[in-house]
């Protein structure tokens, strides 16, 4: 799993080449993690500039919903987002419908954090 923004465009279809020659499934964010965060609380996040920008996204969002803003590291945000995962999911399933397979790298935002979550929920 790895934010792809981190990487070169051909850094990134290297390991997705590799990946699928070994037949490992990557997990991915384009833009950040915090894509699919978002996701938990809104339909779409829209594609931005910076991961500040979602971050202030996510505080807003935070102060509304839970009366504090985000914290990536905070101990309840597992808790705050659970009842959220399942909206996250379809909301990941469509984002991730309306993009290019051929190219990760173009998708932005995007993230398949949903297909790692959904294989952790059936191998509980």
């Amino acid at each position: 799993m790895f934010d792809i923004d981190n990487f070169t465009e051909e850094n990134t279809k290297n390991a997705f080449a590799l990946a699928k020659k070994h037949g490992i499934q990557i997990s991915y964010s384009k833009r950040s993690f915090e894509v699919w965060i978002i996701l938990h609380l809104t339909a779409s996040c829209g594609p931005t500039h910076s991961n500040k920008e979602y971050i202030r996204k996510l505080d807003k969002i935070f102060q509304e919903e839970f009366g504090h803003p985000y914290d990536k590291a905070s101990d309840t945000l597992y808790d705050e987002l659970l009842p959220y995962q399942n909206a996250a999911i379809e909301n990941a399933k469509r984002l991730f419908a309306s993009y290019s397979k051929e190219n990760p790298f173009n998708n932005d935002p995007c993230t398949t954090v949903h297909l790692l979550v959904a294989m952790l929920i059936a191998n509980k």
